[in-house]
């Protein structure tokens, strides 16, 4: 009877095991890592994702951010630092608390805020579109100015609709005075003083300076001398080459 060696055979079988055991644990490894790799990549993806499209809420996405292609925000998106984007934008409400800086390029398919009234405390350089005089507004930095036509200067009524629109203001009392400034401060050359809808109350006569234009806007611009005692002044004198249009002159004198 042949005798077995036992131990050759239990040598053996501790080998197969570790070999195997190896081989198993390579291949745990392998999956793991692969198993990470991937998690790892969609991270990133979702990520990158999560940065250029922002659902609605309030999203902050960073201090410096450079976006080369399209980005999209569905709600509100924060940046405390530089926010640059080499192709397209789409933002919903956007609120800047700095400068943006087109770098001389077109700011296109742009509207002014539509507003009824004129906003209380403006600074230079601010603009709104009128909804009530259908006219766009620039503040000045003393008073808000619209476009009269080419005006040298415009002077209103006191029952004027947009007095914020002049360059004089009536009172309702001897009106000829703001006139008469407006008309003095033109240039030598000419121009042309733009008289606002309104009544102009005027008790004594208006000059024009020579190539001056003296204008209202129609039967709503109204130079009442009623109060005129001396019924032999003249309402307005003439200037050489002046002219004077666009008005209703009310009062029982001579106009011109």
């Amino acid at each position: 009877m042949k005798k077995i060696n036992t131990k050759n055979t239990e040598e053996n079988t501790k080998i197969l095991g570790n070999r195997e055991r190896e081989r198993v644990n390579k291949t745990h490894s392998f999956f793991g890592n692969a198993f990470t790799v991937i998690i790892c990549i969609l991270i990133i993806v979702f990520g990158l994702n999560a940065l250029t499209y922002a659902v609605p809420g309030t999203t902050t996405i960073g201090q410096n951010i450079t976006v080369d292609g399209y980005l999209t925000v569905g709600g509100n998106a924060t940046t405390t630092g530089n926010f640059d984007v080499l192709g397209n934008t789409t933002l919903a409400t956007t609120t800047l608390s700095g400068d943006l800086n087109l770098g001389l390029k077109e700011l296109k398919s742009v509207l002014l805020e539509k507003l009824a009234s004129f906003p209380s405390s403006p600074v230079a350089g601010q603009m709104f579109y009128s909804t009530a005089s259908s006219t766009p507004y620039v503040y000045n930095g003393s008073q808000w100015k619209g476009d009269v036509s080419g005006a040298t200067f415009v002077v209103a009524a006191s029952d004027s609709l947009n007095k914020e629109n002049a360059d004089y203001i009536c009172d309702g009392t001897d009106d000829q005075v703001e006139i008469q400034a407006a008309i003095d401060a033109l240039p030598t050359g000419g121009g042309k003083v733009q008289l606002l809808e309104g009544t102009y109350v005027i008790t004594d006569t208006i000059t024009t300076t020579a190539s001056s234009t003296l204008s209202g806007v129609g039967w709503g611009t109204v130079l009442d001398m009623s109060g005129v005692t001396n019924s032999n002044d003249d309402m307005v004198t003439m200037g050489d080459y002046a002219k004077v249009s666009n008005i209703k002159f009310q009062g029982n004198i001579n106009p011109l």
